[in-house]
């Protein structure tokens, strides 16, 4: 630090500036709406960089862009949701100040999300945001878009709620990201939220279905078969293809009890496609006899769904010339069975999920896992050419049912 103070003394040489290429105009300042413009195009060019990460080696990313995603991601959901406060949509610009920022503190993620969305505050977080998601979206006209949808799904005795994902992301990009991530437990707690509100209009609903099911509807990715790598597992993904062979449909456990045979009762065990592993080995010794082998199913009292397996094949258009077409597993769960048959062209959306291959680890002597898709939605092409019925051609409908000679 000798001598610094010579670089402060006065230097004609070097603080005299040049008027070549200075720009004096003067500048006008941008708006509120041009900055925020500017804004969502950066934003764009982030995610487009993003998007190219995840479906390219990760030897080819770009280091600096890998360490800052998790901060982007999380700087674009903080600055949507001013964006979205800021326009009153949805009427968030009511909050209070501390409801505020309690909702920012849940969208700051601390950890891995699997873990962040098994803490007790956040599912409450979730359920309160997605409740609201529920009752207050509107569309273009001011309808109340899911309160149409749940009493249409009632009045036909369905089972299914759709939910579009794009009215998710504008209303709650948070949830919508999340949903998209871990859909495995996003989707049990957005069940649970769906078959309340039921419950709050027809309180007798619970007698025909004690389950409601949120279906994603209109994901805006759409992958191909022979595309489908390690990054989209356990993520939420769409595809679509021909259906080539269909199982019947079988009774699956869905909630499992183990009897000793001394009289002990061990359970309920509830089972999904990602967990395929014999439930015995948790059940450890009986408490009455000591005994661990002496468990056997309790069929009375299991729980039990419907299940059905298909293959899906690529369509023959979107297959590169002289390749073989693809092909993947589909496990189809509860309504969505006999919703297509083989030779129909479905988009389906579900879990890209891996299971435990015992005869492929024996066929090639290291662990193999397979993956399959447990679908959440499908949707049949063909089915467009119906024409959807206005509101005055189902009260029509309905008036001719209550003749009594309408037969």
């Amino acid at each position: 630090m000798d001598g610094m103070e010579k670089d402060y003394q006065a230097n004609d040489e070097l603080d005299r500036y040049e008027h070549v290429g200075l720009d004096n105009e003067s500048q006008q300042e941008l708006s509120m709406n041009a900055r925020m413009q500017a804004d969502q195009e950066m934003e764009r060019q982030e995610r487009a960089k993003l998007n190219m990460a995840h479906r390219r080696p990760g030897a080819f990313n770009d280091e600096e862009l890998e360490d800052d995603e998790n901060e982007i991601l999380h700087n674009e959901m903080r600055r949507e949701r001013m964006r979205i406060m800021m326009d009153n949509n949805g009427g968030e610009g009511d909050q209070d100040p501390d409801d505020l920022q309690n909702m920012l503190d849940f969208e700051d993620v601390k950890g891995p999300l699997s873990v962040w969305l098994r803490k007790n505050d956040v599912i409450k977080f979730i359920t309160k945001q997605f409740n609201a998601f529920l009752r207050n979206f509107k569309d273009e006209t001011g309808a109340f878009v899911y309160e149409d949808k749940i009493h249409e799904m009632c009045m036909n005795n369905k089972q299914s709620l759709q939910v579009v994902f794009t009215h998710l992301s504008q209303k709650n990009p948070t949830l919508a990201i999340w949903l998209a991530e871990e859909p495995a437990l996003m989707l049990p707690i957005l069940n649970d939220v769906a078959i309340e509100l039921v419950g709050e209009v027809y309180p007798d609903y619970y007698k025909i279905f004690d389950n409601i099911f949120v279906r994603v509807k209109d994901l805006p990715v759409e992958d191909k078969l022979r595309d489908l790598r390690q990054v989209h597992l356990n993520a939420l993904i769409k595809i679509r293809g021909v259906v080539t062979k269909r199982t019947g449909v079988f009774p699956e456990l869905k909630q499992v009890y183990y009897r000793c045979m001394c009289g002990d009762l061990k359970g309920p065990f509830f089972h999904n496609s990602n967990a395929f592993e014999d439930n015995k080995q948790y059940l450890g010794q009986c408490v009455a006899c000591h005994s661990d082998k002496n468990y056997h199913i309790e069929s009375d009292m299991c729980v039990y769904r419907n299940y059905q397996k298909w293959t899906i094949q690529e369509t023959p258009g979107s297959v590169p010339a002289g390749r073989v077409p693809r092909q993947k597993e589909v496990f189809i769960l509860n309504d969505l069975v006999d919703t297509a048959r083989p030779g129909d062209e479905v988009e389906i959306t579900g879990i890209f999920i891996n299971r435990f291959d015992y005869g492929a680890n024996v066929k090639h002597g290291f662990p193999v896992f397979s993956t399959i898709i447990e679908a959440n939605n499908v949707k049949r092409f063909g089915d467009e050419n119906i024409v959807e019925l206005t509101d005055e051609d189902k009260q029509h409908i309905r008036k001719l049912a209550k003749l009594p000679n309408i037969a």
